[in-house]
């Protein structure tokens, strides 16, 4: 520092305390983080702590999510199957459909050949 100008060093003690600043800052915040997750591990409610009817409850609540997952399964598995089955439908009736437009247009085809047939006539 002894050969920099003096603007030079108050700069360069600005930069160096705002570095420290940040440091220190970044080190409370981890400090305060840490602090928190021991706190709030410490005072965390566990389960053999509560009475028999909040146990019981939640043994219950447990049960319920257990068979409402196995009943979402089935429901999905149903529903997948359904909309297979009507996915085949669909592709049946869009296949007719096709069928019927070359019927039909073959029969106007024939129904135009014979009305401009009769015009000559």
């Amino acid at each position: 520092m002894a050969g920099m100008g003096k603007e030079n060093q108050l700069a360069y003690r600005s930069y160096n305390s705002l570095n420290n600043e940040g440091r220190l800052r970044e080190r409370n915040r981890r400090k305060k983080t840490m602090e928190d997750r021991q706190e709030y591990g410490s005072n965390q409610a566990r389960i053999k702590d509560l009475c028999p009817n909040d146990k019981a409850r939640i043994k219950q609540l447990v049960e319920d999510l257990a068979r409402l997952g196995t009943e979402k399964e089935q429901i999905e598995c149903d529903w997948k199957q359904e909309r297979s089955d009507l996915e085949g439908k669909l592709s049946l009736l869009r296949k007719r459909q096709a069928l019927l437009l070359r019927e039909k247009s073959d029969i106007l085809l024939i129904l135009n050949n014979a009305h401009t047939d009769t015009q000559f006539i």
